[in-house]
């Protein structure tokens, strides 16, 4: 008895739960997608987290069961509902729980709907979908330093009141960089330098020290060694009379080479910074100088006022930037816009590239699977399709409740799709395999009794 009925629980929901879990662990691995490792991790973990729970609940679960049931027989025990079957059953005949009562009323009413009016019901679900994806499509990604901020640490609220009064975003004064990789002693690299700083003006977002572009570079670092600022009894601690004169000699009054400059003269100038130990410092956040003595990249830190949240504004900062380093694009063997807020927007972008990427291989994939075994069992392809059209509308619902009430794509809800997919496919496939289970039980049903009764000609039965 303990045997047959482990195995027809077994049989019975065997199936559904196996191709739960293979969708489930199918959404989960279409995190492998993403750039971002920790969320290919989380996918891989779940994937394999779900893959256990299925081998322990049809293999463990049902052994411990059957070992427990045995025990109680041989010591002559009564299983399940025999116990107190009496008082048990006469308790259940008589009277049913409010809460029982309510669940079964809320559970059958979609049922009764589906039944009585299923153009109607498809009709509504499918109007509250398309508005739902009307409005998803509008949500934006960000990513927001304050949202890993615990709320009880003093240090927490001092640094999250400096990020909203004083424009500190992650405790530091937003910047934006330009990196360059080339031969940075090519005079014509410094003049494209120079040209995007002028380019800069227009900038919007980029922050203005008398009407120039503030930034840093290592032409603005030469300028400074180079320009003596003393005043009023205040020394100059970044000027070198002996720099000024090597300075002019190369450079013009506009901080760029001149035309006679040579790439050993400006190396020269990079020398004299690196070799000052005064100077060094302010090279060295500008510059890099192989063990070979190459200058082989410089960047130009700019200064910008940008909010990290505005993605419309780091988009308009980022397009403005790579329009005005074009001339470097041409003289450097590469000129790339990074740094803070960009390269949080880029990231976020391709997280939504990939996402969507991940749902769409998800989607496909199960639909694979689901068509295949239920064409195999039940001659039906259309079977696959209707079970998962439902976690579809999940998801459209989902993140359109999401613009609703203001929440974000980031970091911790953009997994939300997978985790939508990988549960709510559960319920369809259960649903649809119970549905196929009954109507066939059904059909056998009829079968039998549409046979016809034959007689035994000698006895009458």
């Amino acid at each position: 008895l303990i045997n047959q009925a482990i195995i027809i629980t077994i049989a019975s929901v065997g199936m559904a739960l196996l191709l739960a879990t293979v969708t489930t662990v199918v959404s989960f691995l279409s995190n492998l997608a993403s750039p971002i490792f920790i969320i290919a991790e989380f996918g891989v973990l779940c994937a394999i987290g779900i893959i256990g729970s299925f081998v322990t609940m049809t293999t463990f679960v049902p052994a411990c069961k059957q070992i427990r049931d045995n025990r109680r027989l041989n010591k002559g025990k009564l299983l399940g509902n025999e116990v107190n079957n009496n008082v048990s059953n006469n308790r259940r005949s008589k009277i049913k729980t409010v809460g029982e009562a309510v669940l079964d009323k809320t559970m059958g009413s979609g049922a009764v709907a589906a039944e009585r009016h299923p153009i109607a019901v498809i009709i509504i679900v499918s109007l509250i979908t398309i508005g739902a994806v009307s409005i998803a499509i509008q949500l934006e990604t960000t990513f927001n330093f304050e949202d890993f901020l615990p709320d009880d640490l003093e240090i927490s609220k001092d640094l999250d009141y400096m990020m909203s009064e004083f424009g500190i975003s992650g405790g530091e004064a937003e910047k934006v960089n330009i990196l360059v990789k080339g031969d940075i002693t090519n005079p014509e690299i410094l003049r494209d330098i120079e040209l995007t700083i002028y380019n800069m003006k227009d900038d919007e977002s980029v922050i203005k020290n008398v009407n120039e572009p503030d930034v840093e570079s290592i032409l603005s670092v030469m300028k400074d060694w180079a320009t003596n600022t003393s005043l009023y009894g205040v020394q100059d601690t970044n000027y070198n009379p002996d720099f000024e004169t090597l300075y002019y000699s190369v450079m013009t009054n506009d901080g760029i080479p001149s035309q006679d400059a040579t790439k050993q003269d400006i190396a020269y100038l990079y020398k004299w910074l690196y070799t000052n130990p005064n100077s060094i410092s302010a090279v060295q956040s500008v510059l890099h100088q192989t063990n070979g003595n190459i200058y082989d990249s410089t960047v130009l830190r700019i200064s910008v006022n940008v909010d990290s949240n505005d993605n419309e504004a780091i988009d308009n900062l980022y397009n403005d930037l790579k329009q005005d380093k074009k001339s470097l694009d041409d003289s450097a063997d590469e000129a790339t816009v990074t740094g803070g807020s960009i390269l949080t927007k880029v990231v976020m972008d391709s997280l939504n590239e990939s996402q969507i990427r991940s749902l769409i291989i998800t989607i496909i994939l199960s639909l694979i699977v689901l068509s295949i075994v239920f064409w195999f069992k039940w001659r039906s392809v259309i079977l696959g399709l209707i079970t998962i059209t439902p976690v579809i509308f999940c998801v459209a619902w989902t993140l359109g409740t999401m613009y609703l009430l203001d929440i974000p794509l980031n970091m911790m809800t953009i997994t939300i799709a997978s985790l939508t997919i990988g549960l709510g496919i559960t319920y369809g496939i259960h649903i649809t395999h119970r549905f196929l289970e009954d109507l066939e039980n059904e059909n056998s049903k009829r079968h039998f009794s549409n046979k016809k009764t034959v007689r035994c000609p000698d006895c009458g039965e």
